[in-house]
């Protein structure tokens, strides 16, 4: 656990211009996208930055990612956007007081959302061994709000997030475990980059494996 690591409080973005938006998020906690679990960064590596913040209850997120084609083809709500193209992830759990459960919210370049409640470590266990789908674990109700942009010339993408987490969490925790992760996309490879925020410490590339994910207080 690395308790070094604090969300700070921040007054919310103005309006919901871009430049407002990376404003208000300017003063967060920075954390720049990698790949803890080697040595070396891939070769196809692209790097990406993102700032968190506390408003209220309400976690802030802003993400800006370099990315060549920017493009998922999810068309609905709830799909397997990581399937389908690049996409930003935030996994979210109550550090303090614990909880056993945990959300997983994505988000794509096209702004189309996957929101996932999962009871237990257990969950997505039972849905690889194909015991439930994963379909048992959807949250159909809007959990957060997003905002999406691809930069001119499609070179890479920016992702806004407000979170509401005492809806999650039945208050406000003192401490919040949290990865952010990506899965890109790039024409030509047969599988995506993956990478996550440097702070966490994933022995491999498995973003479900909570232990190794980032803590920080509220």
């Amino acid at each position: 656990m690395n308790d070094s690591l604090r969300i700070p409080r921040l007054q919310a973005p103005v309006s919901l211009d871009w430049n407002d938006i990376r404003r208000a998020l300017a003063p967060g906690l920075c954390q720049s996208l990698g790949q803890p679990w080697l040595e070396q960064r891939e070769p196809r590596f692209s790097p990406g930055t993102v700032r968190l913040g506390l408003h209220g209850s309400d976690l802030l997120l802003v993400a800006e990612l370099t990315d060549r084609e920017p493009a998922n083809r999810a068309t609905e709500w709830n799909e397997r956007t990581w399937m389908l193209g690049d996409v930003l992830e935030l996994f979210l759990q109550s550090e303090s007081p614990q909880r056993e459960d945990y959300y997983e919210f994505h988000v794509t370049p096209e702004n189309q959302r996957l929101q996932l409640h999962f009871p237990d470590g257990e969950a997505t266990r039972r849905v690889s061994r194909g015991l439930v789908p994963l379909s048992t674990f959807h949250v159909g109700t809007p959990l957060f709000e997003s905002r999406v942009r691809i930069a001119p010339g499609r070179e890479g993408w920016e992702v806004f997030v407000r979170i509401g987490l005492e809806p999650l969490f039945g208050g406000l925790p003192e401490r919040l475990r949290f990865l952010v992760s990506r899965y890109d996309y790039q024409a030509g490879a047969a599988k995506p980059v993956l990478s996550c925020n440097e702070s966490s410490r994933l022995p491999r590339p498995d973003f479900h494996y909570r232990a190794g994910w980032s803590v920080a207080l509220l």
